[in-house]
């Protein structure tokens, strides 16, 4: 679990292109997570629908005055690491204006790694506790114009009039350098999933071993490839009280909980090399 700033009041963007975030849009924001509930963790704005989910917003709340949106993020532990060796330093949130109400509520949140933030500098990581609560935040005023659709909150690294031959070469050289550690790092989540899932298999194969059938144990495992990456289930458990664990680690669970059957059939237990005739007895009964 992170705990980190998300958005923060003020205008941010370039000259041409200006947002502006008020301490009304944060609260807001804020306000309807309550019904939102989650929103996913998605590399970019434009992130591939079939893609892992590997986190997910679980709470969002700001500060009385509205300046700072916070949020706890729930990260896979590939993530968790990749953001930990700073392949992502920057967050953006993605808004959307409801359809019921008219009222903003996050979308979701990109993790950006070449992509400039709009809000720059934002807490990656909050250690200690803030004291602020969701239901702090007040009705405010609709963000942005009822006209807009979606509003994301990152800017794009652009050429124009203002920029010179010496800092559009730095940018350049900048975004191949982003670019290239990017890819990196796309390429080591990519693996450590790969890895995760032959581990995952190994640990379901082992527990199965004895107490499922080998004509089911595929059935098994199709279940197991059919639960979300990175999802975590919150449990109130009668022994070990509330506790969240992953979809398959609960599979294995209860496989392990079962006992090993019993052979089934009929046991002899005389001398197999005392031969009787029963046969006797069965026709004097």
């Amino acid at each position: 679990m992170r705990k980190r700033e998300i958005a923060r009041a003020g205008t941010f963007g370039t000259k041409d292109n200006p947002r502006t975030v008020s301490p009304g849009d944060i609260k807001e924001l804020a306000e309807t997570f309550a019904d939102v509930k989650t929103a996913p963790v998605q590399f970019g704005h434009n992130a591939n629908a079939a893609a892992p989910r590997l986190g997910q917003v679980v709470n969002v709340y700001c500060d009385d005055a509205g300046k700072t949106l916070y949020a706890d993020i729930e990260e896979h532990d590939v993530l968790a690491d990749a953001v930990d060796a700073g392949y992502y330093p920057d967050v953006s949130i993605g808004a959307q204006q409801s359809a019921a109400d008219g009222k903003m509520y996050l979308h979701h949140l990109a993790y950006l790694g070449q992509e400039a933030p709009g809000i720059k500098d934002l807490i990656a990581s909050i250690k200690e506790p803030l004291g602020i609560a969701a239901a702090d935040a007040g009705r405010c005023i609709l963000f942005p114009s009822p006209t807009d659709r979606i509003l994301n909150f990152s800017d794009s690294i652009k050429e124009d009039h203002a920029v010179t031959k010496e800092e559009a070469e730095q940018l350049r050289r900048e975004n191949k350098r982003l670019k290239e550690q990017l890819q990196t790092s796309g390429l080591l989540l990519s693996d450590a999933v790969q890895q995760k899932k032959s581990a995952d298999k190994e640990r379901l194969a082992a527990a199965m071993n004895g107490k499922i059938t080998k004509a089911n144990q595929w059935k098994v495992f199709e279940i197991a490839d059919a639960f979300e990456p990175g999802k975590t289930l919150e449990l109130s458990d009668p022994v070990e009280g509330q506790r969240k664990a992953a979809p398959l680690d609960l599979l294995i669970e209860v496989i392990n909980a079962q006992p090993f059957p019993v052979q089934t059939g009929i046991f002899n237990f005389s001398d197999s090399d005392a031969k009787r005739d029963y046969s006797s007895l069965r026709n004097k009964g």
